[in-house]
């Protein structure tokens, strides 16, 4: 073997180990670049199709439904952003809107819509042919229920946010009203519903801002533990996935486990507004990596990739 100094392999082992950790350095930043969130707009402000959209639902096939409030009418996009169909337009015909401030569409072949103004919650088929009407029982007096807040399971059956008497009914598929809860019952918890989000097997869970809570129950009323406590800051909208509780509060999105209930951040505020969302009027989920969001304020439509591939 040839004999190396002492010097001599000082400098090569520190020309290594500045090399190695050059390596280290160009990978760890590769690796935060290619995990940020991938933003791009579906539908643009310069397209003046949105006009102060309540609310979003995403189908199984993956078609995105809007209610556009301020246009009178419910809109369905494709998933890259391209208009396929609308209904709507001011009115009291079956079609026609008053106020439409939410919408569901997540499972079957139907999308339920919350049209306020009318009083009443229509159900389409997803080509926009009407099958039907559901008025609220009203909770005093001959006028029918207000709607608000939806929510649908993959058992077909509906929940509503009735405004007038702060309750939460139930209906089965073919909507007959199988269940009530009101906030006069347990602990009040319905009059500071801000949005509805349900799955047969986990049960109905709404953001509660006052109390920096999800509140949660099962399909049949029946109350369970709130969720995170100490973890949120000021929630208004929530989502379910397949195993997933996404919710939007003052930070930013949040997910937790629906079998763990621990909230991480996954998306800040912060992050959003420096992209130019400014409002989040509601957001949808797509598995643990997919959000579409919707700036009902900017009238934009934005899908977000947690993990771009």
């Amino acid at each position: 073997m040839g004999f190396i100094s002492a010097e001599v392999k000082g400098i090569l082992g520190f020309s290594f180990w500045r090399a190695f950790m050059f390596v280290v350095a160009m990978t760890t930043l590769a690796g935060s670049v290619l995990s940020q969130p991938a933003f791009s707009v579906l539908v643009a402000k310069e397209s003046g199709l949105l006009r102060d959209a309540r609310a979003l639902s995403v189908a199984p096939d993956g078609s995105i439904y809007i209610a556009d409030t301020g246009h009178q009418r419910v809109l369905q996009f494709g998933p890259d952003g391209v208009l396929l169909g609308e209904i709507g337009g001011l009115g009291r015909e079956h079609g026609q809107f008053q106020w439409p401030i939410d919408i569901a569409s997540e499972y079957g072949t139907s999308i339920w819509v919350s049209d306020f103004g009318n009083r009443r919650v229509e159900r389409f088929t997803r080509r926009f042919t009407w099958q039907g009407t559901i008025e609220l029982p009203s909770s005093s007096g001959d006028v029918a229920g207000q709607p608000g807040m939806l929510a649908t399971t993959a058992a077909g059956d509906l929940f509503v946010i009735e405004q007038d008497g702060q309750r939460l009914l139930k209906f089965n598929p073919l909507g007959m009203l199988q269940a009530e809860f009101t906030s006069h019952k347990g602990t009040g918890w319905i009059s500071a519903a801000k949005s509805l989000a349900a799955q047969s097997d986990f049960g109905v869970v709404w953001a509660d801002e006052e109390a920096n809570l999800v509140r949660h129950m099962d399909v049949f009323a029946n109350p369970l533990s709130d969720l995170g406590r100490g973890q949120l800051h000021h929630p208004w909208l929530v989502a379910l996935g397949e195993r997933t509780l996404w919710v939007c509060d003052s930070v930013g999105m949040k997910r937790a486990e629906i079998e763990q209930g621990e909230f991480q951040t996954v998306l800040e505020m912060r992050a959003m507004y420096e992209k130019g969302i400014h409002q989040v009027s509601d957001f949808a989920c797509r598995g643990d990596s997919l959000l579409y969001l919707l700036d009902g304020r900017e009238g934009r439509l934005w899908r977000v990739a947690l993990r771009p591939e």
